[in-house]
């Protein structure tokens, strides 16, 4: 039977199907999108999907509970993993991967590339130690590259903005991470970053494994487990802050004295915390808090908020409508 100008494929709870897609079975109109939608399918169920020889249209796939193979085409295609330990390649063009509950390898293929990761679905499970529930991204082209692949980390979860933090593993300033030393069994949060309304984003190099980790503390509780996130990235020893969609919605100082690099031109949530700091809020508006000690703070472009905390601050409002404290 000669299938033709398929536009959606719905897959049943009790179905593993394997699909072969190409330029003859699809719609191939201008801008059309084939969706095949997994997502009803259950835990021994699974999709395996390869749509390589799609190179005329784009495919937007969903997994469901099982272990799904997905494969995109040579356009721009959107592929969801589902529950599951789900292996995922977008092929040619610029692809969403989007990642599942379970421990997925991802692999963006050629073109300019978006991992998505969602903390808001809790695992039943997602202690580190589990190997298996740990999502893996290999063949990534970021490193702040022009038109490189992005990941995006979940911005605000229960209200808890984002913080990246230096690991001890880590040298470099905090816009761009260049990971050195012995990779280290667990890592262990800094108590001051407990609890304090931020979810905190670690790194660290696996010399051993010559992978860059990850760690995403979602609720703040100074533990990884249910509701936390882990991601290895494989082949590469150096991040930058273009590598993030989310271009760090707040940035967090130490109780020392922090000088960061002039921040984006996005709008940017700054906090020194302690030591006598000297903090810049680039373009955009931004909200800079200088907290204790002897700080130095300047919004420059943009309409900003400084609050420059205790003690004796110098405050510079810059361009735009500013608010001083």
């Amino acid at each position: 039977m000669a299938v033709t100008g398929v536009e959606t494929i719905e897959l049943q709870i009790g179905t593993s199907i394997s699909l072969a897609l190409n330029n003859n079975m699809v719609s191939t109109a201008i801008g059309a999108t084939v969706t095949v939608d997994g997502s009803a399918l259950a835990t021994t169920d699974h999709l395996t999907l390869n749509g390589s020889a799609v190179t005329l249209g784009s495919l937007m796939a969903t997994g469901g509970s099982g272990d799904d193979i997905l494969t995109g085409g040579s356009q721009a295609d959107l592929l969801v993993g589902g529950n599951g330990h789900d292996v995922i390649n977008g092929g040619g063009g610029n692809d969403t991967i989007e990642a599942g509950l379970g421990g997925d390898t991802l692999d963006g293929g050629a073109g300019d590339d978006r991992f998505i990761f969602n903390l808001a679905i809790p695992r039943s499970d997602s202690s580190p130690v589990e190997t298996n529930l740990i999502d893996e991204i290999n063949g990534f082209q970021g490193a702040g590259t022009a038109g490189g692949d992005l990941i995006e980390l979940p911005s605000y979860f229960n209200g808890l903005p984002l913080a990246f933090n230096d690991n001890p593993d880590s040298s470099g300033v905090s816009y761009t991470f260049t990971f050195t030393g012995i990779g280290q069994d667990g890592v262990q949060m800094n108590p001051d970053w407990v609890g304090d309304g931020f979810i905190d984003v670690l790194w660290k190099y696996n010399n051993i494994a010559s992978r860059v980790e990850l760690w995403v503390d979602g609720n703040d509780d100074g533990q990884f487990s249910e509701g936390d996130l882990l991601i290895y990235l494989n082949g590469i020893n150096t991040l930058s802050h273009l590598d993030f969609v989310d271009q760090f919605p707040a940035w967090r100082g130490s109780q020392g004295n922090d000088a960061p690099p002039t921040f984006n031109a996005l709008p940017n949530i700054i906090y020194g915390l302690g030591g006598n700091d000297t903090l810049s809020g680039g373009g955009g508006n931004d909200q800079i808090y200088g907290g204790t000690g002897n700080d130095t703070l300047a919004g420059d472009l943009g309409d900003d908020t400084l609050n420059g905390g205790a003690d004796n601050d110098i405050l510079t409002g810059g361009d735009g409508l500013d608010v001083l404290y």
